[in-house]
């Protein structure tokens, strides 16, 4: 049986907040969008994934990769263009910027560390859901994980 309004509903209350949080990690800004899309997606399932929470997270990091991908066949255009002395569009500068010490010190860990911290703690994910999410061996993100956490006590004291 698929979901109705109301499971979808509850769902979304449940995990956007985590899962926008997690598409930042990858896009920065258009993480709603993301999110958006795998409500969409579980909307279209005619059965109803066995881990749902796990099933979002990683539908959301596959939209973030897709989108990655296709920004930077974008991009890769853009400088061709440039090259060649057109220019289409202007390219988006994102203005935003955090200031906190933080997130600062978030966004100095490497892509596959800050992605276990954001999951672990902001998705609120044991490493099996995490593995399911990332298609990463159990112990391989438990060493990322506590590496990360050592890196950030190190840098903010």
């Amino acid at each position: 049986m698929a979901y109705g309004a109301a499971d979808i509903d509850r769902l979304f209350t449940e995990y956007s907040a985590g899962l926008c949080l997690y598409a930042r990690h990858w896009l920065g800004s258009n993480a709603e969008d993301a999110v958006q899309e795998a409500f969409v997606k579980l909307l279209g399932q005619s059965s109803p994934p066995g881990n749902v929470k796990a099933w979002l997270y990683r539908t959301v990091r596959n939209e973030c990769i897709s989108r990655l991908r296709k920004k930077r066949v974008r991009d890769e255009a853009a400088r061709t263009m440039q090259a060649n002395g057109r220019f289409w569009f202007v390219p988006d500068v994102d203005a935003g910027m955090d200031c906190q010490m933080v997130g600062q010190a978030l966004s100095e860990l490497d892509a596959e560390l800050r992605e276990v911290v954001t999951l672990r703690l902001w998705g609120q994910m044991g490493f099996e859901e995490m593995s399911q999410v990332t298609g990463i061996a159990v112990s391989t993100l438990h060493n990322r994980y506590q590496r990360a956490i050592k890196m950030l006590q190190d840098r903010l004291g």
